[in-house]
């Protein structure tokens, strides 16, 4: 589809694409959104997101045009970003260049998109991974504690912790679990919008909501 376009993404990779992709073309009727004309761009990686973003959205504003920024907060050989200083410091370069608190967001997803498959004790998760939770508490808190302490309702690694169980489990990695979670194509492994309380799934809901909900 050609523009312009009332939606300009920009993402860092291709689990965050098609999440993106998932939610506006599978989830509308879920999320209550009217369908909306968008683009995705990849300019390539979280750090490069973090720094040009604004940059790539600022020939594609007019009016009745959002810009959508997602990244991950861990990058740069493994450094962490606080969530709500990348937020700030993307939103800021974007309105500098033209755009509203109102038409634009910042998706910074703490600290990786692997945090989104991980609610805690999700028969879907179980489905979509071939192993019960007390074989994954059992991985992470006995064999890798650091992956998952004692007490906490999600890991601190959740990526190293999904790629050490596909390696125990000898499951053939995949980029894919989030959108499988999400696809409603796959009813066995679907998991209900409401069910993830990841402060940035939440935030980039009710953002889609904001700008094209039909309730």
């Amino acid at each position: 589809m050609n523009g312009p376009f009332e939606l300009m993404v920009v993402v860092a990779d291709n689990r965050q694409e098609d999440v993106v992709r998932n939610l506006l073309d599978k989830r509308r009727d879920s999320l209550k959104i009217r369908p909306a004309s968008y683009e995705v761009l990849r300019p390539g990686t979280d750090g490069t997101v973090r720094k040009t973003a604004h940059k790539f959205l600022k020939q594609h504003r007019h009016p009745e045009c959002h810009a959508l920024v997602m990244l991950d907060c861990v990058f740069d050989d493994d450094k962490y970003y606080p969530p709500q200083a990348l937020r700030e410091e993307i939103r800021l370069n974007l309105m500098k260049d033209g755009w509203t608190g109102e038409n634009c967001e910042v998706i910074a997803i703490d600290p990786e998109i692997e945090m989104w498959v991980w609610i805690t004790n999700s028969p879907q998760i179980e489905t979509a991974l071939g192993v019960k939770w007390d074989e994954i508490y059992s991985i992470a808190r006995n064999q890798q504690p650091s992956l998952w302490p004692e007490g906490q309702l999600k890991p601190t690694k959740p990526k190293e912790l999904l790629e050490l169980i596909q390696h125990r489990k000898r499951i053939p990695r995949s980029t894919g679990l989030v959108v499988k979670l999400l696809d409603p194509a796959q009813p066995r492994t679907r998991l209900g919008l409401d069910k993830c309380s990841d402060p940035a799934f939440k935030l980039l809901l009710e953002t889609l909501r904001r700008w094209f909900g039909t309730a």
